[in-house]
């Protein structure tokens, strides 16, 4: 059957299931009134497992094959691609490594690792995806993504006919004034399904029926495949190109299909229109003109104009929905300024970046933590901490689901993040249990207390979790292409935890009080009576302590300046290694860590050869000098590398009249005075000199031709100007290694090279070169892969960042504002926020000061460094803070009801009449993020270092920052606005 047809059937029997058995269990229970209640319930649980449903009963595959995992846990493919041509400036790699991200990851959820290498090179690490999940990712990053829009050629136009008698002589484009005014441009084939089932391109006939378009068969290509001839403006500036789109979407067309919306800015929409009202139909007496649509200079289709069209249009064709969805990515991830290479230079699968050992210790923290906290609520909570226990299983359930959902990538660190958010989840239950406690205390029934603790948990629960809702959305909105997959975990984490603390534990306490399967609801008490702790006294010892802390970290932090990040942030240096012998990867990194000072990672690099598996790894490290790189791997590791020893042969001279190639690009020229004729360029290696090369090991030509051009940069005579000794030099395979590995043909490896000098190098200066090449690899390694890289976040992407937190942070004020109708609340908040930040970002930089003492192994402090997932932690403390924050500020609502003042005595009482639950959310938060620091192992040591802090000052803000900060600034306005202040706590309004 269908694939489709049968998720329609599993669809349906969730429908069938839920609904049914919910049915059932109410009349079962004789709770008819939540029937609606508990279909719901059901509903939303088999949704959330359908994914795993379809996996193992329809795809008879093992369930873990539902959720996509990183690099980090499942390895993945590693591509480079070079620049087919040179950067326009510094900026154009950068630029285009961002809009290769909005293609293949416009949600920011799939965990790609995208960034430069050198100065025209892109790597794309892809999380472990099929082969043809990878080949859709590389149609993508190498299309260009250029968009068009121009007539074809039609014979009963005069002038168009003139054109088509001039193009069927050339074989290019037809210039007017250096300008092309036509050319051929292909018809884009469409996908079919082959006879052996898998996708093949076949012709694109659905517009070959109009017998008044010109056409041409395609040399080169199987019979169908054509061109057609288009019809441009002869001015540029009034051509409607991609520079005007803006926005895509996917839609439907006319006839039900799938199909590209587009929207053009308002420039755009005029020059659309200028071009459809001048082939609109009756204007020249020809009849209907047809409108083509060019994507990567191809003619995706070619609708005829009926009438005027201007700012917003639908590109329509034979296009499946997975074919429409790539092309609206890459159109709103905007043109390539430089294309890419068709092929990448190199492809490799790698290993999973976290060894066996690692993942282990990090699962077992992570199963030791949600333990603790079930357990914990079960034993504190007895009862009421049972049902807590199963609204957080459903919230993974239900968490899970949506991730598979959108097809979410989960990293260690990530998964991390899942437990931390089930225990900042219970929050909202120990909100609710600590109300109902306080109504029981009060004497009020068993019925009225649950319906008073939901009904006064409320309040706290919805203000604290729309404000980190809205901070989310602000987050993926304006936030870097890393953040926003951060975003959408915590925006669907937080709506979950909501609804099953809401709905499904109020249906669960409803339904056993109803049925009087508890009579009473009995729970342990952290304090026997409310404290009376005088918290405000303190605010100025607090005040000291942070602002000392704060100022230390932050004289750290800018002393220790690029030392501060990982490679996330910093970049750095990647080498390729080959061994004599396979090695493990614990063991090549374990040598690794003493010479480089910790700061290194590794991949394995692994491929279809199994002979070559265990021999061939990639380093990497922030130290930008490749030298000093390339110096500490050959002492670290000598005889145990392979070697490539060099044999020169003789030099001998290019012929003068030796052709380069026929390049019709190389020159532009008048096709008219020149008749079109491919231009002829010379050899610029003509009267210079070669020499080949044998290697007793197969190498690849990049790592022969930089091996070469490091001896040449070492002459005085020619100095370290790289693109002058890449222009002097070249190097030529000769005999090339035929292998079975699929992947190795794209890194081609030669047993002979043959290098090419230019006549502007001596004979001498080409000796001198390979003589030394040949002797320093007589005792060092010829490594490949010798290369500085980016880091994956550009320096304009942390401002981004900065400036997604700032705009989140005035959100969180103008909320609170309007909630609490009170704008110094939202102030204090906000404060404490970025107190909470600046601490743990203080004690992160700290860190690196204890890292080297005999004190550091006790408390498994290490030299932690600034990467994605400390920035996620930070994100993460950001959403704990001000949770806890809002509830304290919700207590202090109530508290003060109708009174217009605002006193020490109503701040004290909120944060004692909170404390309990302070602790225990905090405690919870903290035992787990204690738990995954001890066992979590290196993989998410750092993350979890950063939340253990952050926990302390999150919850220490609270109290100590946020809620005084709120009486000071209260009063400081009724001061200034000469209102009466009581007890030293101002009117917050005026008494009318």
């Amino acid at each position: 059957m269908d694939p489709v047809a049968l998720k329609i059937l599993l669809f349906l029997a969730v429908i069938a299931v839920s609904f049914g058995g919910g049915y059932a269990i109410a009349n079962w229970l004789r709770l008819r009134d939540m029937t609606f209640r508990l279909c719901t319930v059901l509903f939303v649980t088999g949704l959330a497992l359908s994914p795993f449903l379809n996996t193992v009963l329809l795809q008879g595959r093992p369930i873990t094959d539902t959720l996509s995992f990183g690099i980090d846990l499942a390895g993945g493919t590693n591509l480079v691609y070079e620049l087919s041509g040179d950067p326009k400036n510094d900026d154009t790699v950068s630029k285009m490594v961002g809009a290769i991200r909005r293609r293949i990851d416009p949600t920011g959820t799939q965990e790609l690792a995208i960034r430069q290498v050198g100065k025209n090179q892109i790597e794309i690490i892809i999380p472990k995806a099929s082969r043809e999940e990878v080949d859709a990712i590389k149609d993508m990053v190498t299309s260009v993504g250029s968009l068009e829009f121009c007539v074809l050629a039609d014979r009963r136009n005069q002038a168009h006919q003139a054109l088509i008698t001039r193009a069927k002589d050339v074989k290019d484009d037809v210039r007017q004034n250096k300008v092309v005014v036509a050319g051929w441009r292909e018809v884009a084939p469409v996908t079919r399904p082959g006879p052996d089932g898998k996708p093949m391109e076949v012709p694109n006939t659905e517009i070959e029926s109009d017998p008044n378009l010109e056409f041409r068969q395609i040399k080169g290509k199987d019979a169908g495949f054509k061109e057609v001839l288009c019809v441009f403006e002869p001015e540029e500036k009034r051509r409607v190109t991609g520079i005007y789109l803006s926005r895509s979407s996917t839609d439907r067309d006319q006839m039900g299909n799938p199909c590209v919306s587009f929207t053009l800015n308002n420039v755009g929409g005029v020059k659309f229109g200028d071009l459809t009202t001048k082939y609109s139909p009756g204007q020249d007496g020809v009849g209907k003109y047809h409108l083509a649509v060019l994507l990567d200079d191809k003619v995706q289709t070619a609708p005829v104009i009926n009438e005027p069209i201007h700012s917003n249009g639908q590109i329509s064709g034979d296009f499946t929905e997975a074919e429409v969805e790539r092309i609206v990515n890459i159109l709103n991830a905007g043109a390539l300024d430089v294309p890419l290479n068709k092929d990448p230079i190199s492809e490799f699968t790698i290993s999973p970046l976290l060894g066996v050992d690692v993942q282990r210790k990090g699962f077992i923290a992570l199963g030791a933590a949600a333990i603790g906290v079930f357990i914990f609520l079960g034993v504190y909570y007895l009862w009421l901490g049972l049902i807590a226990d199963i609204c957080l299983l459903l919230n993974l359930i239900l968490l899970m689901g949506c991730m598979a959902f959108i097809d979410a990538t989960f990293t260690l660190p990530g998964l991390a993040g899942i437990v931390l958010s089930m225990g900042m989840s219970v929050d909202a239950n120990v909100l609710i249990n600590e109300r109902m406690r306080e109504e029981l205390e009060r004497g009020s029934s068993l019925r009225m207390a649950i319906q008073n603790g939901f009904g006064k948990a409320f309040s706290a629960i919805f203000d604290g979790n729309v404000t980190a809702l809205l901070t989310s959305v602000i987050l993926y909105l304006i936030g870097t292409d890393q953040v926003k997959g951060f975003a959408v975990t915590l925006f669907i984490g937080l709506a979950i935890s909501m609804y099953t603390a809401l709905s499904v534990n109020r249906l669960m306490i409803d339904a056993i009080e109803r049925k009087r399967w508890l009579t009473q609801f009995k729970m342990r008490s952290m304090f026997s009576v409310t404290p009376n702790f005088d918290f405000i006294s303190k605010q100025r010892v607090c005040a000291i302590a942070s602002l000392v802390l704060i100022g230390a970290g932050l004289i750290t932090f800018f002393l220790r300046g690029d030392k501060n990040y990982d490679i996330d942030f910093s970049g750095g240096t990647m080498v390729a290694l080959r061994f004599v012998e396979p090695h493990t990867a614990a063991e090549v990194e374990s040598k690794l860590v003493e010479p480089f000072e910790g700061d290194v990672s590794l991949e394995e690099l692994t491929s279809a050869d199994p002979e070559r598996n265990g021999k061939m790894f990639r380093v990497r490290t922030t130290n930008q000098n490749q030298n000093e790189v390339v110096s500490l791997v050959n002492q670290t590791f000598g005889d145990e590398l392979v070697k490539v020893y060099v044999t020169p042969g003789k030099v001998t001279s290019i012929a003068d009249d030796k052709p380069l190639v026929l390049d019709p690009e190389a020159k532009e020229k008048d096709k008219e005075e020149k008749k079109d004729e491919p231009v002829v360029e010379e050899n610029p290696f003509a009267g210079g000199h070669e020499i080949a090369l044998t290697f007793s090991s197969p190498t690849r030509l990049d790592t022969a031709a930089r091996s070469i051009r490091n001896e040449v940069a070492k002459l005085k005579t020619y100095g370290s100007d790289d693109s002058r000794i890449k222009s002097l030099i070249e190097v030529e395979g000769l005999d090339k290694v035929e292998s079975a590995d699929a992947e190795s043909k794209l890194t081609a490896e030669y047993t002979s090279v043959k290098v090419k000098a230019r006549p502007d190098m001596a004979v001498e200066d080409l000796n001198t070169a390979v003589a030394s090449m040949v002797e320093t690899h007589k005792s060092t390694p010829l490594l490949d892969e010798i290369n500085n890289f980016e880091g994956q976040v550009a320096k304009e992407a942390k401002w981004a960042a900065i400036y997604a937190l700032v705009a989140s942070f005035l959100m969180i004020i103008g909320y609170v504002w309007f909630q609490f109708e009170n704008l110094y609340l939202g102030i204090a908040a906000v404060i404490a926020l970025v107190h909470d930040v600046l601490a743990t970002l203080s004690m992160v930089c700290l860190a690196s000061l204890i890292s080297g003492t005999p004190i550091a192994p006790l408390l498994l402090i290490t030299d932690f460094k600034i990467n994605l997932t400390m920035i996620a932690a930070f994100l993460t403390i950001v959403g704990y803070s001000i949770n806890d924050t809002i509830v304290i500020f919700d207590r202090l609502r109530e508290i003060r009801g109708k009174n217009p003042a605002f006193t020490r005595e109503m701040v004290n009482a909120s944060l004692n009449q909170t404390l309990s639950r302070t602790l225990l959310t905090a405690g919870l938060v903290f035992v787990t993020v204690v738990i995954l620091y001890v066992l979590g192992g290196e993989g998410i040591h750092g993350f979890a270092y950063a939340m253990v802090v952050g926990t302390i000052f999150g919850c220490y803000s609270t109290v100590f920052i946020a809620s005084p900060l709120a009486l000071i600034l209260t009063t400081w306005d009724a001061k200034r606005n000469n209102l009466p202040v009581i007890n030293r706590s101002p009117v917050a309004a005026k008494v009318k």
